[in-house]
């Protein structure tokens, strides 16, 4: 006998919009702003013909450049690979996976202030 499969959640009525989602549906940049130290942007050149080529963002420079407002996916499909020309631009939340100590220690990874500079 087949189980039963309950019906989909649905959202509540009365749950107000998350005021860090851009029109779009993902994050606008200032959700990670408070934690940019900690958290950078990674976009990718992807599709058949993309070159898969890394390029980091850090959250200070990306807000400095397109604004508190914008949105993640905004960006990416803002973006053209700089090698291959490509346009199908995928991004991602990259997080510094050290511990806090490691990250009082040392600083924050470079990654976090990169301005859209190619990984070697």
């Amino acid at each position: 006998m087949a189980e039963a499969v309950p019906p989909p959640r649905e959202r509540r009525s009365w749950e107000a919009p998350s005021p860090f989602l851009g029109e779009d549906g993902s994050l606008i940049l200032a959700a990670y702003e408070a934690s940019a130290d900690a958290y950078w942007l990674t976009f990718t050149c992807s599709g058949e013909r993309g070159c898969q080529r890394l390029v980091d963002l850090g959250f200070r420079p990306a807000i400095a450049r397109f604004g508190r407002t914008m949105t993640i996916r905004g960006i990416a499909n803002r973006l053209r690979c700089s090698m291959c020309g490509g346009r199908k631009i995928v991004a991602q939340v990259t997080a510094d996976t050290r511990g806090s100590f490691a990250r009082d220690r040392d600083g924050p990874t470079p990654e976090t202030r990169a301005n859209l500079l190619p990984r070697l």
